[in-house]
């Protein structure tokens, strides 16, 4: 399956946040969808929704959602179906959610990397800021990452 010929039917940042609260992990909203939060005005059009979570809890996320939604690794300009129960390795860090038994993407989760209590940097490892620095929350509790991350 190709990326880039595939359709976007993005869930809404509330939609997003009632999937996500039922699930145990630390989650962002993240792209532009963070800035326009942070910036409490949307700046422009989004075709898609990411969000974020620490890539310790892929299988966490993967267990919750996996009764309704289907859950493909994109890689490459492919999109690689995600096996129950596997572990991704650091090459793989994008995954791409619709629901089961519907052809738009729902929503897009990236894994971020991290080492004991710190974020790091996909493209260098010498950037790393603490895990509790990376996100903030908007008045409605929907946490997103800072513009910096």
């Amino acid at each position: 399956m190709g990326v880039n010929e595939e359709v976007w039917k993005p869930l809404s940042i509330t939609e997003i946040q009632s999937n996500f609260t039922k699930i145990p992990i630390q989650w962002w909203i993240a792209g532009g969808w963070a800035l326009d939060i942070y910036l409490q005005k949307i700046t422009r059009a989004h075709d898609d929704i990411d969000i974020v979570i620490l890539r310790p809890d892929h299988l966490i996320l993967q267990r919750h959602l996996g009764r309704d939604w289907e859950m493909f690794i994109a890689f490459k300009g492919q999109l690689i179906p995600w096996n129950k129960n596997q572990l991704l390795d650091s090459h793989y860090d994008n995954i791409w959610v619709k629901k089961k038994d519907e052809s738009t993407w729902a929503f897009q989760v990236m894994l971020l990397d991290t080492e004991e209590k710190d974020w790091i940097y996909k493209r260098n490892n010498l950037i790393r800021k603490s895990i509790e620095d990376i996100g903030l929350e908007s008045l409605s509790g929907i946490p997103f990452l800072k513009p910096e991350i």
